[in-house]
């Protein structure tokens, strides 16, 4: 599954940013809710890539007009991956809150933590996690 147009890298930095502040300040305000409405919103990058990531298109209805075009793009496929993972631990978190809130907060915060690393540096840990999960051989 490596189709799908590149993603414009400013979208995808913005998209990961609000998925950790949201996850972070979900944390902060004890709102557990956040942790499966993010997932949510994000599932649909992990099953078509950016073209379903609710934060990436907000992005670019909302900003991508008023600004000059980018000149950095990240592959679909790291997109998708990258969803993946986050809305795997949403999902992952959600269901421990069910049994211990504080494991499911710190499944929360873990996808906070890898969508924050995109954001800050372009290095997705999501799509790192998804490739050794997945990954045929050991390599």
């Amino acid at each position: 599954m490596k189709d799908g147009a590149p993603a414009d890298g400013r979208a995808d930095r913005a998209a990961q940013g609000s998925v950790g502040v949201l996850l972070m300040a979900g944390f902060v305000f004890q709102l557990a809710w956040m942790v499966p409405v993010v997932g949510l919103l994000i599932v649909g990058g992990a099953l078509i890539g950016p073209a379903g990531d609710a934060f990436e298109q907000i992005f670019a209805i909302l900003l991508v007009p008023r600004l000059k075009p980018g000149q950095s793009t990240v592959a679909a496929e790291s997109v998708r991956d990258q969803d993946l993972a986050l809305a795997a631990l949403c999902l992952l978190a959600t269901l421990a809150f069910l049994v211990v809130s504080t494991i499911g907060w710190l499944l929360a915060i873990a996808a906070a933590v890898v969508a924050i690393v995109a954001a800050s540096t372009g290095v997705h840990l999501g799509e790192w996690m998804v490739h050794r999960l997945f990954s045929r051989g050991g390599s």
